[in-house]
């Protein structure tokens, strides 16, 4: 029986490139758009890319909205009146806080 066994140093790397591709484009913010929301984190896109299209859109925070730049937001826990929505575009997202 044949059987193919890798080098322990290219076994290693692709577990850690395996495990650190994700969490490569996920970015913890602390950005503030106003008193009442706060950008917690941003994929694919900057917390500062995030932040701004938050100052576009001009809305109510409601249930379900859209930002200008078509992201589609959800609220993902809390109320009308505070929690976590999550902005998707694609591969890109974001997430804030609201609290009115």
């Amino acid at each position: 029986m044949n059987r193919f066994v890798l080098p322990a140093g290219v076994l290693a790397a692709m577990t850690v490139g395996a495990i650190a591709a994700p969490l490569a484009s996920a970015e913890a913010c602390d950005s503030f758009q106003g008193d009442n929301v706060a950008i917690s984190s941003a994929k694919n896109l900057s917390c500062a890319k995030a932040k701004k299209e938050m100052d576009r859109y001009t809305g109510s925070i409601s249930k379900n909205f859209s930002t200008p730049g078509n992201f589609k937001c959800k609220r993902k826990s809390g109320s009308k009146l505070s929690g976590t929505w999550k902005c998707t575009k694609g591969d890109k997202s974001f997430k804030f806080v609201f609290s009115d």
